[in-house]
């Protein structure tokens, strides 16, 4: 009887051992899973550091102009003095104030004033910068992809997704020096490609995916 006893616990403790091995290792990658999610949420939230302003949206955000011609005044009432009027729909503007319906907005030159929010869209368009030479519209996010056409300073894009520094955009108008060329083949009808960030103004380099910003 002792021999049997002698022979059957080491199987036992062995079987048991196994068992609380599993037991932790299962445990461990829960930990870890679970810290790891915590870590990566903690990262993208402080990624995005703008504070709500009085409508509930972050400030600052991008918008675009609503209409193709938009006065931009020295203060938040038609009775201010107009400063400027825009004539470029879809130009992209970033919103850095707020008072009740006007928003105080900034453009890629740095000039402020206030719009009506009416005249402001949520639809995300980029204006890509000024540079000595055209700018490269490749088919993938990488310097080394192939690329699709050219396309100029001051031509605006809607901004369709971002990742890895790079913006997937899509061209429905060829523009020169901000002008539209309205007998051009320059683009296809409805052109997506991709341009780094850097060469865009209208994105901030925390977004990503969500370009659906309220006005």
């Amino acid at each position: 009887m002792l021999v049997l006893n002698n022979f059957i616990k080491p199987k036992y403790f062995m079987s048991n051992t196994r068992h609380y091995i599993w037991r932790l290792i299962f445990i461990a990658a829960l930990i870890f899973a679970t810290i790891g999610s915590a870590v990566i949420g903690s990262v993208l939230a402080q990624s995005d550091t703008r504070e709500i302003g009085a409508g509930g949206l972050p400030l600052p955000r991008f918008a675009t102009l609503k209409s193709a011609t938009v006065n931009l005044r020295q203060g938040p009432g038609t009775h201010f003095p107009r400063l400027w009027q825009y004539r470029r729909r879809h130009l992209p503007i970033e919103i850095i104030d707020e008072y009740g319906a006007w928003r105080r907005v900034r453009d890629q030159d740095g000039t402020s004033g206030w719009i009506l929010a009416s005249l402001l869209s949520g639809k995300r368009y980029v204006m890509l910068v000024a540079t000595d030479t055209s700018h490269a519209v490749r088919r993938a996010p990488d310097a080394q992809s192939g690329i699709i056409t050219f396309a100029e300073s001051g031509a605006l894009a809607q901004v369709l997704t971002c990742q890895d520094g790079w913006c997937a955009l899509k061209f429905s108008t060829a523009y020169h020096n901000g002008k539209a060329r309205q007998k051009s083949n320059w683009f296809a009808p409805a052109t997506r490609g991709w341009l780094a960030r850097d060469a865009l103004w209208g994105v901030y380099d925390f977004e990503a995916q969500n370009f659906s910003a309220s006005r």
